[in-house]
């Protein structure tokens, strides 16, 4: 019996073994997973490139917005009707001042022509023989002057059937660019009636409206640079030609326009443009790197600006104005004590803790350090 007992309590010590076993084994493989995972790390400072605003001495400016015209423009017709034979320039195309625009079929005035040459020499060949009568006096003087009003009236006709032919075919007044065509082989052209506009394209004009409170700094003759939102990259140079003398009575501004040669026909009418209208004062202007400029949510232009006190940055939306080499000017949203980020500005966020590096120390390595 006692025998039977030590056995027992055996097979329990070796099931109790075999129980505890797995459960140590998994306390062990768990505890070296923990052991293996590294701590939670606090997030690092974004390294940035950053540096002052600069400032540059430009003359003073007067910033109107207008709309680019034609120097001239004229509507043209022919003075006599008829039909028409032949039709020169397409819309769009630059003739020169003469050059042919259309002709008339010139068949009647041709005959008219003939008519009154031929009512002109029996005209002229009986004012010969009665000036011999009258001479000698063989008529009355009242008859005389009948025949003398003949001749006249004969020969004015006889000028007024060649000029008519003559404006069978119709000219270009002015050089420039046919604006509008209106008129095709075969139709009839009544007196008058406009069939071609042609547009001056060199020099064009720029007619802006400045307000009251500027007018006052505006002369004739003074230097604008003119930009026009369909060719950002471009600049154009003119002159200020005139200056109203009367206000609109309903934008309360005065007409100013400013001549800008157009050789390469680059502005065309009707385009909207900015005119810089440059004063003789100097003003002082805030520029940056264009490439340190970026784009909100809301597609507004803005930069970041680098506080070191608590080594953040902050965007400030700003208004750019006229372009220096690489540096653009900022005419609102920056101070000049301001310093900016000109390196990882599109990696930052609004308020992100950063570490700045000064441009002119370690550009290069600051740039790598940014790079994606």
């Amino acid at each position: 019996m006692n025998e039977s007992v030590s056995m027992t309590r055996a097979r329990r010590r070796v099931g109790l073994t075999s129980n505890v076993v797995p459960l140590i084994a998994g306390a062990v493989l768990l505890t070296s997973v923990y052991a293996c995972k590294k701590p939670e790390t606090v997030a690092e400072s974004l390294p940035v490139l950053v540096r002052p605003v600069s400032g540059v001495n430009r003359s003073d400016l007067v910033v109107v917005s207008g709309d680019v015209e034609a120097s001239r423009s004229g509507n043209i017709g022919f003075q006599v009707p008829g039909r028409v034979v032949k039709v020169w320039p397409e819309e769009g195309e630059f003739v020169a001042a003469g050059a042919p625009l259309a002709q008339l079929d010139t068949t009647e005035y041709q005959l008219q022509l003939v008519m009154a040459n031929a009512a002109t020499r029996q005209a002229e060949d009986q004012f010969k023989r009665l000036q011999q009568m009258y001479d000698k006096q063989g008529i009355p003087p009242a008859d005389f002057v009948k025949i003398e009003t003949g001749l006249a009236q004969a020969r004015a006709q006889a000028a007024l059937v060649q000029h008519n032919l003559g404006n069978t075919r119709l000219v270009a007044p002015i050089g420039g660019a046919v604006a509008r065509r209106g008129i095709e082989v075969g139709e009839m052209a009544a007196p008058g009636m406009p069939l071609f506009t042609i547009i001056a394209t060199d020099p064009v004009q720029v007619r802006a409206g400045v307000p009251e409170a500027e007018v006052g700094r505006i002369r004739v003759g003074q230097k604008a640079e003119i930009r026009v939102p369909a060719m950002p990259a471009q600049k154009f140079y003119g002159v200020v030609k005139l200056i109203g003398v009367a206000a609109d009575p309903m934008s309360r501004t005065y007409t100013v326009k400013i001549t800008v040669p157009n050789a390469r026909r680059l502005l065309r009418p009707g385009m909207i443009a900015e005119a810089r209208i440059q004063q003789d004062s100097q003003v002082n202007a805030i520029t940056i790197p264009a490439s340190a400029i970026v784009r909100d949510a809301d597609g507004a232009t803005q930069v970041f600006s680098y506080n070191p006190t608590d080594k953040r940055v902050y965007a400030r939306r700003i208004t750019v104005g006229t372009v220096y080499g690489k540096e653009v000017e900022v005419t609102s949203g920056l101070t000049s004590k301001e310093m900016i980020v000109i390196g990882g500005q599109h990696r930052v966020r609004e308020g992100a803790k950063v570490e700045a590096t000064t441009a002119k120390t370690a550009s290069v390595a600051v740039e790598r350090r940014t790079a994606p």
